[in-house]
């Protein structure tokens, strides 16, 4: 099965071009009621297999079932010992892809591929050593410093927040659909920067507490995202229409 991801990722244009496209994901942030976020929350497995399952392809790129892979791959790292844990090039770029199908693809796409394997496993080594130190600014910075021993080519905020919350559920990946429900900036850009990280995850922190501690910071991103995206898959209903045979009219 090959589906190229701007067909149907909402994210693409959708929710730029549509003010109601994250009214289910405003409502639900608003209501902060923990047992809907839960329940949303559980949807995402099964919607974002849906949405990536297979081969995606984006100009010379290819994915295949990047979000079972990248909850494998969160597993392991979860499971390594204080001090063991970190990933690889290849790792790393699965993470990349599944950032980029699962939100949109950027220019820089490929910028990563040109690290080397042993550059990325001593930087997330450091990063993930400062994490598990209670450092999660320290451990972002350490991957993303445009200068220094552990930094890597190609990896910003987002990418770095994605490989910290594959160690650590109370760092939320740094989404686009989740930034714009928490730190919403009257529609102007979006920069991706560690000010508006900063400010993301203090907020994303704060709904976890207001609602009791029950769920992780990244729950409460993958429920986010499940809002926007669980009407993606068009359903067929049939109407009639000014007497003539009932036709099938796609719906949302």
């Amino acid at each position: 099965m090959v589906r190229l991801a701007k067909t149907f990722q909402k994210s693409m244009k959708g929710y730029r071009d549509d003010p109601f496209a994250l009214d289910m994901a405003k409502e639900l942030w608003n209501n902060g009621i923990a047992f809907s976020f839960d329940e949303m929350s559980r949807m995402y497995d099964t919607l974002s297999v849906k949405l990536t399952k297979g081969k995606v392809v984006w100009g010379t790129h290819e994915a295949r079932d990047v979000c079972s892979r990248v909850d494998a791959l969160a597993k392991k790292v979860m499971n390594c010992a204080d001090g063991d844990a970190c990933i690889n090039l290849e790792e790393l770029k699965l993470a990349r892809d599944w950032k980029m199908i699962r939100s949109r693809v950027r220019p820089s796409w490929s910028e990563l591929d040109k690290n080397d394997n042993d550059q990325v496993v001593r930087s997330t080594t450091e990063a993930y050593r400062l994490l598990d130190g209670g450092d999660w600014k320290a451990a972002l910075l350490c991957m993303t410093a445009t200068k220094g021993d552990t930094n890597i080519h190609g990896v910003g905020p987002a990418t770095a927040s994605l490989v910290l919350a594959l160690r650590d559920r109370s760092v939320p990946f740094f989404g686009e659909e989740a930034v714009r429900i928490a730190i919403p900036n009257s529609g102007t850009s979006y920069k991706y920067d560690m000010r508006e990280y900063e400010e993301y995850i203090k907020v994303m922190r704060g709904k976890v507490e207001e609602m009791g501690g029950g769920l992780t910071a990244w729950e409460v991103e993958r429920a986010l995202w499940a809002a926007v995206y669980e009407e993606e898959e068009e359903k067929e209903e049939v109407e009639e229409v000014e007497g003539k045979a009932a036709k099938k009219r796609k719906k949302r």
